[in-house]
């Protein structure tokens, strides 16, 4: 069955939106906060990155990483917690999304939720994925390192051996905005025996519908050839180009060493570098994985309006998740491009209520 909503109502985007949202948690959580005097606690690790090690852009294999424990972590040293698996977008770390809300929102508003049963008390790890081209896509590359495993295998393990997890897929879920969002569905759908669960927003899940939008913007945006510039009217080319070393690496192809899959001023697509892309593309191989995808709880999200042209591409995911028979949530919301926290409290939610370790 498939579980299709369209979001009409206001949604709480931004800090203009935090007031509002904060007011009615605070009604709602009036009993509930005089009970507990522990809150979430936010800490920031660091761990060595062995598929990380040696990669050709230089950047360090020792990453950082931002966890959330539950208000009761410290006070039950014998229980275990499932885990949430958030991935940052592109241009983003592990900081990034937490230092915008501000912290102390980030505390409180977990504090509420879990307080008051919306959430149950759970682990969230925020990676950060960010390299020399801006962001990693969560895609092993011959170019910028393995950065898929870096997440699946590399930080998995040392959550799991470092805090009291439910060390299965019944006890993990993955999710994530734009490129995480991405970055979560992808791997999902390839290791659905290490996660169970899985949220993306506002991702680019359908390549082909995003090249019809995107190329010809590119090329725009670039008069004399495509590059990277400090020109703060770039808005595709850093993705782009971040896209193709990872999905397109050609390490004899200076100054970028990548191929790109079109050629200036064409923005058609060149085949035998775009065969390469299709390879990392989620609506290309979702039939090929379509074992995997029926093992896993699915939500996916997107903006009605979405400035880097996601709408269509998420949509078609949607509609290839239907024919192939797959059971999901799907959510439209008003908006553009944004990590609004009504977005992310539904995808929070879901998550959630999806474990089965309850």
């Amino acid at each position: 069955m498939i579980e299709v909503k369209r979001e009409t109502k206001k949604v709480f985007q931004g800090k203009e939106g935090f007031a509002t949202l904060s007011a009615i948690l605070v009604m709602a959580a009036l009993v509930g906060c005089v009970l507990f005097f522990y809150h979430t606690s936010i800490v920031e690790r660091a761990f060595f990155s062995p598929s990380l090690e040696g990669n050709k852009m230089g950047d360090s294999p020792v990453r950082k990483v931002t966890i959330a424990l539950p208000p009761d972590y410290y006070l039950n040293p014998t229980k275990h917690y499932p885990v949430v698996y958030y991935l940052a977008g592109f241009g983003a770390n592990n900081e990034t999304d937490i230092n915008w809300i501000g912290k102390e929102n980030v505390v409180f508003y977990l504090d509420s939720l879990m307080a008051q049963g919306l959430i149950q008390d759970l682990i969230i790890v925020c990676p950060d994925p960010k390299n020399s081209f801006g962001g990693s896509f969560y895609t092993n590359s011959l170019l910028t390192g393995n950065w898929e495993d870096y997440i699946v295998k590399d930080l998995v393990y040392f959550i799991d051996n470092h805090y009291r997890t439910i060390a299965s897929k019944n006890g993990r879920a993955i999710c994530g905005f734009s490129m995480g969002g991405y970055g979560a569905l992808m791997l999902a759908m390839k290791y659905p025996n290490v996660f169970g669960i899985v949220a993306s927003f506002n991702a680019p899940l359908d390549l082909e519908e995003m090249q019809k939008a995107i190329f010809p913007k590119i090329i725009a945006e670039n008069p004399g050839g495509i590059r990277l510039s400090t020109r703060s009217e770039q808005i595709f080319t850093p993705p782009f180009l971040a896209m193709a070393a990872a999905f397109s690496p050609n390490l004899n192809n200076p100054p970028y060493f990548l191929d790109l899959p079109l050629e200036y001023p064409n923005p058609e697509p060149i085949p035998s570098v775009w065969k390469r892309w299709l390879e990392h593309d989620p609506a290309n191989l979702a039939a090929e994985y379509v074992d995997n995808l029926r093992k896993l709880k699915i939500y996916i999200g997107v903006d009605k309006e979405d400035k880097f042209q996601i709408t269509a591409a998420v949509e078609n995911f949607h509609r290839v998740l239907v024919n192939l028979r797959i059971k999901h949530k799907f959510l439209l919301y008003p908006g553009g491009h944004e990590a609004g926290l009504r977005q992310f409290m539904n995808m929070l939610e879901f998550l959630s209520s999806s474990f089965e370790n309850k």
